[in-house]
């Protein structure tokens, strides 16, 4: 009986050794979404991801699309058009990184630009809080870039923005992570948007790698 027991013990071990060393094998197909309103149009396209471990991902995507088609459905049409696509940024084992972007028409001289970003690992999504530890010292280091940026861009190398609510607008990658600022975020929107990676070694001391 204790012998029967001590394997059963190994036998759990062994179990949770190998879940430990399960790999999600991410696959997806492309939704298009498409609403005509009387004066303007919706058109989104967005990944809805197959399998076991895709329920968190397509219900946080659904939760993000949805809020924007509930206010763009609902809205006049001084707010008529939105046009959405997705990129996948990083998928290796147990890291995906997406985002999904935003044009918006409001009836102004331009449009305007929306990103949802989304991050996961061994499919539990990642936030700024599981790995930056010094948000004032990372806001440093993106005006730094962002400034360079502007400059080989041929603008005034500015930053007027206050960064605070935009650190969560992140994809990991390989060696590092890309913070997406959408276009108009800057400055002018003729500036287009910018995505600064970072690599983890730029990183020490304000967020530990993942």
């Amino acid at each position: 009986m204790a012998k029967m027991i001590l394997n059963m013990k190994n036998l759990f071990v062994i179990i949770l050794i190998l879940c430990s060393l399960c790999v999600y094998a991410y696959e997806w197909d492309t939704k298009s979404l498409r609403i005509e309103k009387q004066i303007g149009l919706i058109s989104i396209e967005y990944p809805v991801f197959k399998g076991e471990y895709s329920f968190k991902i397509n219900n946080a995507i659904n939760q993000k699309v949805n809020a924007k088609l509930d206010a763009f459905k609902t809205s006049d049409a001084y707010v008529a058009t939105l046009y959405g696509y997705y990129k996948i940024y990083f998928e290796s084992e147990n890291r995906l990184s997406f985002s999904i972007f935003y044009f918006a028409y409001n009836g102004g001289e331009r449009p305007f630009q929306i990103v949802d970003t989304f991050s996961f690992v061994n499919n539990n999504r990642i936030t700024a809080n599981d790995f930056v530890t010094n948000k004032e010292g990372l806001k440093e280091l993106l005006v730094e870039k962002i400034k360079a940026e502007k400059k080989n861009r041929g603008f005034k190398p500015t930053v007027d923005l206050m960064l605070d609510s935009y650190v969560e607008d992140f994809v990991l990658t390989e060696n590092g992570v890309t913070w997406i600022f959408p276009a108009g975020l800057m400055g002018v929107f003729k500036e287009g948007e910018f995505e600064i990676f970072l690599t983890w070694e730029e990183l020490k001391g304000v967020a530990n790698k993942i």
